[in-house]
């Protein structure tokens, strides 16, 4: 049943509450789900204490304006939910990642910024795929120095990821059907390439079988 105008700002308001004073925010396509799935996924997430929202794109947008997760509005789009929490950075993406493993999904990876650097981490996962966590943060007016930080010795992070000065990342699928694959691409604003790594749609599946 359609949103009268009432009825959509009313939603707008809702969602840019908890936006507002959200520590962490994600996005997924719920593309293919069956009513079980989504169920599990909510009880997941109300577990974890994350709050999701089913939302049309064009109202999530206008909600998420001006907010702290404003940097997500680019992959709003199709079948869309989006995950928020109040206090933990972590738990939306652990609740998404178990979802994941639970339900054998296939070629997934986790795009994340608003980090002030750009790296790529490959997290193993025993008996799954690996993940991959890219996380680019364009063009940020004050790159964020890790260097003498703890997490500059994160073993998950790709041989040459981290790039800590002003930059721009592209992200491409090319390939045919049994051999596609993603490439990412880091450059800096002097259109260097500081960084290539591909990742082949058989590197992100428990099974060789095509998909």
């Amino acid at each position: 049943m359609a949103l009268n105008l009432e009825a959509k700002k009313a939603v707008v308001e809702q969602v840019n509450a908890v936006a507002m004073s959200a520590v962490s925010v994600g996005a997924a396509e719920y593309r293919g789900l069956n009513v079980e799935q989504m169920t599990n996924l909510r009880n997941s997430a109300m577990e974890a204490d994350v709050s999701l929202r089913v939302v049309k794109n064009t109202l999530a947008k206008r909600a998420l304006a001006e907010t702290g997760c404003e940097c997500i509005t680019p992959v709003l789009s199709g079948p869309v939910i989006l995950g928020f929490s109040q206090e933990d950075p972590g738990a939306v993406a652990r609740v998404f990642r178990d979802f994941i493993k639970e339900n054998k999904i296939r070629g997934v990876v986790f795009l994340s910024g608003d980090r002030h650097l750009t790296e790529v981490y490959k997290i193993n996962n025993p008996d799954f795929y690996p993940f991959y966590e890219i996380t680019c943060s364009p063009f940020t007016p004050k790159p964020y120095d890790i260097s003498k930080k703890e997490e500059f010795n994160n073993p998950a992070r790709l041989e040459g990821s981290l790039v800590m000065e002003q930059n721009f990342m592209n992200i491409k699928i090319q390939g045919d059907r049994k051999n596609r694959e993603l490439v990412i691409e880091t450059y800096n604003i002097d259109n260097e390439l500081k960084f290539k790594y591909s990742i082949n749609k058989s590197d992100l599946s428990t099974s060789k079988n095509n998909y």
